[in-house]
């Protein structure tokens, strides 16, 4: 019996002794507590935790800039690619198109700019010359596409109209200039302020040439009027180049509009057909006057232009 007291006495006591060992090495040891091996170990830290190695792969390496910019700078810079171009060859230069230019201007009572009045004079009164204009204003319009700023107003006494007019020029182009005098009705009572191509046979300036007269002006504006696929020479030319009492071959242009400024219509014509640009057809882009009968035949290969 005191046996197994003794026993159950050391017994207790080794218990106790082995607990208190045990709790002086936890307080020895603080980093069992602040080191939690069961949590660290979870899976959720094994997925948050970066591993040594990725830290210090080369893709977690901070990002020199500096460095790729300059990579950048030297990829587009032009000293990365050497290039050599060829010295520039410019074409030969070629001078501006002469410009006819009208100096001066003059009528029996009136000069503009240089001229003289000697020998101009005027043909008719107002009231014998119905549709002529009496209160006019003239300039010159030249086949290369210049026209002349300078104008003349002849408001002439006495009702005249049809005034002569000398033009003052310089600076004529080496292979000569067709000029044509316009004139536009400045009367009050107008209601008409276009320019158009007087009434009056055209005239070729040479390039030595420094004046031109027109003479016996009818002051007649003349009025084309445009019809389209419209032959006014119909069945009426025999051959494409012809001249007769009728008609007149006026030469060759790229387009109507070309015919009805640059050529010399005949002042007693009663319309003008234009051939289109037909390849490989005789009577490809002729012009040609009528100055008797308009035959107005309705064909998709002309233009016609009916003069009032």
């Amino acid at each position: 019996m005191l046996d197994n007291i003794i026993s159950f006495i050391l017994a207790a006591t080794l218990i106790t002794i082995t607990a208190l060992i045990l709790t002086e090495k936890i307080k020895i040891n603080p980093d069992i507590n602040k080191n939690n091996t069961t949590a660290t170990n979870s899976p959720i830290n094994a997925l948050t935790t970066i591993p040594p190695s990725i830290t210090n792969s080369p893709i977690n390496a901070p990002i020199n800039t500096g460095s790729m910019s300059r990579t950048a700078s030297n990829t587009n810079s032009s000293s990365a690619v050497t290039t050599t171009k060829p010295p520039t060859t410019l074409p030969p230069t070629t001078p501006p198109p002469t410009t006819p230019t009208v100096l001066g201007i003059a009528s029996q009572y009136k000069v503009e700019g240089e001229g003289s009045k000697n020998d101009l004079f005027y043909t008719s009164y107002c009231s014998g010359v119905p549709n002529h204009i009496c209160y006019g204003e003239y300039r010159l319009r030249f086949s290369n596409g210049v026209i002349s700023p300078m104008t003349i107003r002849t408001e002439a006494p006495s009702g005249l109209t049809n005034p002569s007019l000398r033009f003052k020029l310089s600076n004529i182009p080496t292979d000569g200039v067709r000029a044509f005098l316009q004139v536009k009705n400045v009367a009050t009572n107008s209601n008409d302020n276009n320019w158009y191509d007087a009434n009056v046979p055209s005239q070729f300036i040479k390039p030595s040439q420094t004046e031109v007269t027109f003479i016996n002006n009818t002051s007649q504006p003349r009025k084309i009027n445009k019809k389209e696929n419209i032959n006014c020479v119909y069945a009426r030319i025999p051959n494409n180049r012809s001249i007769t009492d009728g008609h007149k071959y006026l030469g060759e242009f790229d387009s109507y509009e070309e015919c009805v400024e640059n050529a010399e219509i005949p002042s007693n014509a009663k319309a003008i057909t234009w051939h289109k640009n037909i390849p490989n057809w005789p009577w490809s882009k002729t012009c040609f006057s009528i100055n008797d009968n308009n035959t107005n035949t309705v064909d998709n290969s002309t233009t016609c232009g009916v003069l009032s």
